[in-house]
């Protein structure tokens, strides 16, 4: 690689870094509970080599069955112990490997493409990305994931290229560092790698390929037999929606009592599940998905802007018009339709909060190599300076254009957009009864909204911990640090004099005076503070 495109390339991760790391204490505004336990549980098992249930050295943290994989609370934790106890310590980890992401991205489209351009191009549009930044800022493991992956799959195509053995190995131990972030990687991978040994030819190199792929497969499979590798799957599995089995059920009624037979062909599980799983697929190709604010969960949307801009559109057809020329010279470039057409399928198999953009995330790449491949590509066909100069600078312009509005919808609007589902309010609360705790002889906290995790990372409180007295206060409530948690968004209860007591201000104050209220960024009120004389 020549000096000027490494520069190029150096200044494009310095642009994307800018991106997700400038305001990121505060944009997205307040930390979602995933955050908290990300940070708060991390750190905890850096200090004490176990999570706050006991679990010695865990792989996974397991919160309501979900066993989320340990990656994230290693990196957020560890994090912590650099930048202190705040909101850019939870979030930094994910906004850095974002925008390290431009360079096994540019290395492997230079591999797909053997064009300088082309990769190049390809790392800038992933700096500039809606989706990619998005996610990068908001404490995403996919995205952590997504440069493990990435990384992975490049050093997959050196080792073809170049055949050191050196180059397998680190393909083969990137891609197992990405399943320790991220659910969807344990389909993804193996299914990606599959192709890879017929790209060769030479028996000695498709040796370790097949090796690598066996390993994914095993351990895709050994981690699936597990309940902590299933656990989440089953929690949001498509086939799990409870609205199916009604739909079988209403179907096959709506056939009438003389029409078992036509029932049973046309309403069975198998035509049900499978039209379900292909609507759920191309979900995630639709304009609404990609071009509008549908993606979910609502904690990532910013109003009226897409995850792509609208400049894709025709990118992306540019791609498909001028792909057989490089198809015809290297079978590989064919690599990027089928990632794409992988990268779906773990998304597909889930019905909660889709079609969603964190399962989908590896979607950006094979997304942003033909955007890449389309401009670069017709602009290459273009021979006349002057109108290509004139075109340059409008395409320029329009994406700046949609940068600018992206941020300004992302960076004012996004946080009075459904501000509940970041539980704001939550630090505010947490800090002032912090500040009045020593001012009462008791605090009443609510244990809804996780007003637990938020008060231990708010609060500092890092010491080692009773697995089971943390169990009970989230089960039941309980006293922790003088701060009575009840099980209850509203409690009524026999307060004691001199009692501060925190709760939804959905909740009656029950005859005492209210001495602070929290207001969500959208004008809705959160919490309020009631003193008890």
């Amino acid at each position: 690689m020549d000096k000027r495109n490494l520069l190029i390339l150096f200044a494009v991760f310095l642009l994307a870094l800018f991106f997700r790391i400038i305001s990121l204490s505060s944009l997205p505004f307040s930390l979602h509970t995933d955050e908290v336990y990300a940070g708060y549980i991390g750190r905890y098992i850096f200090l004490h080599g176990q999570d706050i249930y006991g679990n010695v050295a865990p792989l996974y943290f397991n919160k309501f069955g979900d066993f989320r994989p340990i990656g994230i609370f290693w990196t957020s934790g560890l994090s912590t112990f650099i930048f202190g106890i705040n909101e850019f310590a939870i979030r930094f980890p994910s906004a850095l490997f974002g925008a390290l992401t431009v360079f096994p991205l540019y290395f492997l489209t230079l591999q797909l493409f053997k064009n300088k351009g082309t990769a190049l191009l390809s790392s800038l549009l992933l700096a500039i990305l809606p989706w990619h930044i998005v996610l990068s800022r908001a404490t995403s493991e996919a995205i952590i994931g997504l440069f493990f992956f990435t990384s992975s799959a490049c050093f997959m195509f050196f080792f073809i290229k170049k055949e050191k053995i050196k180059y397998a190995i680190l393909a083969l131990g990137l891609g197992l560092v990405a399943y320790l972030f991220y659910h969807s990687f344990r389909i993804i991978l193996p299914l990606i790698f599959l192709p890879f040994p017929f790209l060769v030819k030479n028996k000695k190199i498709k040796i370790p390929i097949i090796i690598t792929v066996i390993v994914f497969f095993v351990v895709t499979i050994g981690i699936s037999l597990t309940n902590q590798g299933v656990g989440r799957f089953n929690q949001v599995a498509f086939y799990r929606n409870g609205l199916l089995t009604s739909k079988i059920e209403t179907l096959k009624a709506g056939e009438g009592n003389n029409h078992v037979l036509s029932a049973r062909i046309f309403h069975n599980k198998i035509v049900i599940y499978s039209r379900e799983f292909l609507m759920q697929y191309f979900s995630y190709l639709s304009p609404a998905f990609l071009l509008e604010d549908k993606g979910m969960p609502g904690r990532y949307a910013s109003p009226e802007q897409g995850l792509l801009y609208y400049m894709f559109v025709p990118s992306l057809i540019a791609a498909l018009m001028f792909f057989l020329p490089y198809s015809e010279k290297n079978r590989k470039t064919w690599f990027v339709f089928y990632l794409l057409a992988v990268a779906i399928i773990p998304a597909a198999l889930t019905y909660e909060d889709s079609p969603n953009i964190s399962r989908s995330a590896v979607m950006t790449v094979p997304l942003v190599i033909l955007g890449a491949l389309g401009i670069y590509a017709f602009f290459a066909k273009i021979k006349t300076h002057k109108f290509r100069n004139f075109l340059l600078v409008l395409c320029f312009f329009l994406f700046l254009l949609e940068f600018i509005y992206f941020w300004h919808q992302y960076s004012v609007h996004a946080k009075t957009l459904n501000p509940v589902y970041r539980n704001e309010g939550n630090r505010e609360a947490i800090n002032y009864a912090l500040k009045s705790k020593n001012k009462y002889g008791h605090v009443y906290m609510t244990t809804a909204s996780d007003f637990l995790i938020y008060y231990l990372y708010y609060s500092n409180s890092f010491g080692i911990l009773n697995p089971g007295a943390i169990r009970k206060v989230e089960s039941e409530g309980g006293e922790l640090n003088r701060i009575n948690f009840i099980n209850n968004i509203c409690f009524d209860v026999k307060f004691p004099k001199n009692s501060l007591v925190i709760l939804g201000d959905e909740c009656r104050d029950m005859g005492f005076p209210t001495k602070m209220r929290i207001q969500r960024s959208d004008g809705t009120m959160a919490f309020k503070a009631l003193e008890v004389r």
